[in-house]
């Protein structure tokens, strides 16, 4: 990710990875720039107010999806500090009524002058849905003054990243 939502480039690299088995959803990114977080891991909405790596995933639609209240995509939330945050959305910005959170997360965090790191896993079994991800959008909110990076794309406009989430299932 070499560039902001506004197709600016970005003084820092980041590289990032998700991976799924049947079992768990792997979400990670190395951030070679300094750490903008508050101190304290675990479960914590209000990442976003500092540097915070995000994944929004759509869910598979199928017959069982078409219902209101099933989920439509997951967001997953991540900071230098190794506090996390996820959360089942039907709409846009609309929560699932239906919230697993927490749940047993794996999370791992480095942080170092200059760099930092973070990554989770978060079971799949607990939440019961299927994800679609050949569609999921990695983003992340980074340094000061704040920089907005969506992977693959530079949208233009104002940051919204449920939008982008929700172009892509629509």
């Amino acid at each position: 990710m070499d560039k902001d939502w506004y197709g600016t480039p970005v003084p820092w690299e980041v590289s990032w990875v998700a991976a799924c088995s049947p079992e768990e959803l792997l979400f990670g990114a190395v951030v070679e720039a300094p750490a903008r977080c508050e101190e304290g891991a675990g479960f914590r909405e209000g990442l976003w107010t500092h540097d915070v790596l995000e994944l929004f995933v759509p869910c598979l639609r199928t017959t069982l999806h078409a219902a209101r209240g099933e989920p439509r995509y997951l967001e997953l939330n991540l900071a230098p500090s190794g506090a996390w945050w996820a959360c089942l959305f039907e709409g846009y910005r609309i929560r699932c009524p239906r919230q697993p959170f927490p749940c047993e997360v794996r999370v791992w965090s480095t942080r170092r002058e200059g760099s930092w790191s973070a990554a989770l896993a978060l079971p799949l079994a607990p939440i019961g849905i299927s994800l679609d991800l050949p569609r999921l959008r990695f983003c992340a909110i980074l340094g000061e003054p704040r920089r907005y990076l969506i992977h693959g794309i530079s949208p233009g406009g104002t940051p919204d990243f449920h939008r982008q989430v929700l172009s892509t299932t629509e």
